[in-house]
């Protein structure tokens, strides 16, 4: 009797820590989504710390799938079995705790548009690693070319303005595919519908060609209409498959 508690005292142990691990591998299916996602949309990378995350995951899975083979052939005693599996539910509970990135997934991009504003005013802040100095040097800037305006183009996020160093008295114009990012940062809506298929083509065939008159070949041309029809009307689809 006291040996058929162990088994299944061992096999509700086991169900637990199958139940925890799916649990943590659906989290690192999301994590997974969710950067594919934002690096095709704004061509940004995923932190290290994500990668070796979902690294550690797939490290995890295939520790259980070992440790049931064991079971399955009998290769493993119960106290064995016992000890492996609290240790496994332990690393499996540290691991859902660090898959929350809480600093988000990719790279901080904060910084990066520091430094492309600073370029467009000629400032150069490239011995500069303090995020609250360097926007303090940008608002100086701002300030010192009085009344300005600053466009930022394809916005994916809601970005602090007073964090990043734009001053309030400095007009903002962003473009952005994200009703949502508009809300966040008070902006007045306009929505620019998609292009016609004749001016989508148009727009295309202009910057493909770079304003010069060009004969292609019908292969050539057949390609590029497929990409113009894949990008449907958006000018922020067909403008970066131009400047790629």
């Amino acid at each position: 009797m006291e040996l058929l508690r162990k088994l299944i005292g061992q096999d509700e142990k086991m169900q637990t820590l199958r139940n925890n691990l799916e649990a943590l591998d659906s989290r690192a299916a999301d994590v997974k989504a969710e950067v594919e996602d934002a690096e095709l949309q704004t061509r940004k990378k995923q932190k290290h710390e994500v990668e070796n995350w979902l690294r550690n995951v797939e490290r995890m899975k295939n520790g259980f799938q070992n440790l049931e083979q064991e079971v399955r052939e009998r290769k493993i005693s119960l106290l064995l079995l016992g000890n492996r599996v609290d240790k496994l539910n332990a690393e499996i509970a540290q691991l859902h705790e660090q898959g929350s990135f809480q600093g988000g997934l990719l790279l901080d991009v904060i910084g990066k548009l520091q430094s492309d504003i600073a370029k467009c005013l000629k400032l150069d802040l490239s011995n500069e690693n303090d995020e609250k100095k360097r926007a303090a040097e940008l608002s100086q800037a701002f300030a010192s070319r009085g009344k300005c305006v600053l466009f930022l183009d394809d916005v994916w996020h809601k970005i602090d303005l007073h964090r990043v160093g734009i001053p309030n008295g400095c007009k903002l114009i962003l473009t952005t595919r994200l009703f949502d990012v508009c809300r966040k940062m008070g902006c007045k809506e306009f929505k620019v519908e998609p292009l016609s298929e004749e001016a989508a083509w148009n727009l295309f065939w202009a910057k493909l060609c770079n304003g010069e008159e060009r004969t292609l070949s019908p292969e050539v041309i057949d390609i590029a209409r497929f990409v113009a029809a894949e990008c449907d009307g958006l000018h922020l689809g067909l403008l970066p498959w131009l400047e790629a």
